[in-house]
């Protein structure tokens, strides 16, 4: 799975990130210690959590991969990583 540099994380780069992942897996958006943010489908929830500064709730179905269509959920995902760029831990989000 690509990784993308969390400093210079642009919309599209989200955009794409999220199309490839695999709607049949769960995912989970994380960002590694070295400042790089990927869609893992390999580990998810609270496996593998050594190297990463931060995660996203467990994503599944149409939330990931070509079935991925709604742009606004999409926004306020990405929304929620850049202003939570600096934190560490579980990122919970509130989206309406």
């Amino acid at each position: 799975m690509r990784k993308y540099a969390l400093s210079h994380f642009s919309f599209d780069n989200f955009k794409e990130m999220i199309l490839q992942g695999d709607n049949s897996k769960d995912a989970q958006i994380r960002a590694d210690k070295e400042g790089y943010i990927y869609l893992s489908q390999k580990f998810v929830g609270n496996q593998s959590l050594n190297d990463i500064k931060f995660r996203l709730p467990t994503l599944s179905g149409d939330l990931v991969g070509s079935l991925c269509a709604d742009s606004n959920h999409m926004k306020s995902i990405y929304d929620l990583i850049i202003r939570n760029k600096d934190n560490t831990g579980y990122i919970d989000p509130e989206i309406d």
